[in-house]
């Protein structure tokens, strides 16, 4: 992790900082300790009123897809980032920002690489260079960051509706499937992470499925855990018989260091407890895909 980034997400409780014994102290962003950082990283992230007018992780697809987000634009932005922040008070607020434009990813990134320093050099808002005289404040890093993934999100299901609309199109008898799907999207939340499946990809990502492209290694994961759960739940008595190896769990058997610990999955146990219980023998089930 670069020392000199400043992250939004994941930022653990710490007791308050007086961030004035910081700022314009001549201190230096990648030498200030964590809960210096944390309080510097609260500065550019959306408020709870604010993230209040934004789809909850627990929105539904449907109900997701019927938020009016703003354009995500897609030229190349040729300022310097750190040229963008300013003492000057911002006069805008994030909530009328909602429906302005979004800078692209890559330059927000960039922007909040830096931020943490431009902070404790007391600049206190974003010029925006797409517009003068106008300052933003420095929390629009956070709803940049947050429209962008929903306006990407937005897109790829758009998008995956549509490419079914044309396979019922040119194939009537798909129907059923076409209404079973938008039964789904109905119930479930459009940005969470699928638990009962291993973990491995979040509901945002499994618009793909609803395409020609090339899927990832975590959907298929998640497909062979859910083969792996119709199998045990339709014999339950060998359901401990039943194991569908992961690409993760391949990874975990020959000795690499797994991508995240936290997916560590029940099959590595199954195999395990199995290959203990009969050490002699093969284990005809625990097959890589």
């Amino acid at each position: 992790m670069d020392p000199n980034i400043i992250f939004i997400d994941d930022i653990e409780p710490t007791q308050p900082v007086d961030l004035s014994q910081w700022i314009r102290a001549g201190k230096v962003f990648n030498a200030s300790p964590q809960s210096v950082r944390n309080a510097l990283a609260e500065r550019i992230s959306l408020s709870a009123d604010a993230r209040a007018l934004l789809p909850s992780n627990d929105t539904t697809i449907s109900d997701f897809l019927e938020f009016r987000a703003p354009r995500l634009v897609k030229t190349l932005q040729i300022v310097s980032p750190a040229s963008c922040f300013s003492d000057i008070q911002a006069n805008k607020t994030v909530l009328s920002m909602l429906q302005d434009d979004v800078p692209l990813p890559a330059f927000v990134s960039a922007l909040r690489s830096v931020a943490g320093q431009a902070i404790l050099d007391g600049k206190v808002s974003i010029r925006d260079w797409r517009h003068s005289g106008i300052f933003l404040p420095l929390d629009a890093i956070g709803l940049w960051q947050d429209m962008a993934k929903i306006i990407e999100a937005q897109q790829a299901w758009v998008k995956a509706c549509f490419w079914l609309e044309k396979q019922v199109q040119r194939n009537p008898a798909l129907k059923d499937h076409q209404d079973r799907v938008e039964r789904t999207l109905a119930h479930v939340p459009w940005n969470q992470v699928l638990g009962r499946l291993g973990n491995f990809i979040s509901s945002s990502e499994t618009a793909i499925i609803l395409s020609n492209e090339w899927i990832c290694d975590g959907l298929i994961d998640t497909m062979l855990t859910a083969l792996a759960t119709r199998l045990r739940s339709a014999n339950p008595k060998r359901a401990g018989e039943v194991l569908l190896a992961t690409h993760l769990l391949a990874e975990q058997i020959v000795g690499y260091e797994p991508v995240d610990s936290a997916r560590l999955s029940n099959e590595l146990q199954r195999c395990t407890q199995h290959l203990v219980k009969h050490p002699g023998r093969s284990n005809p089930h625990c097959r890589s895909f």
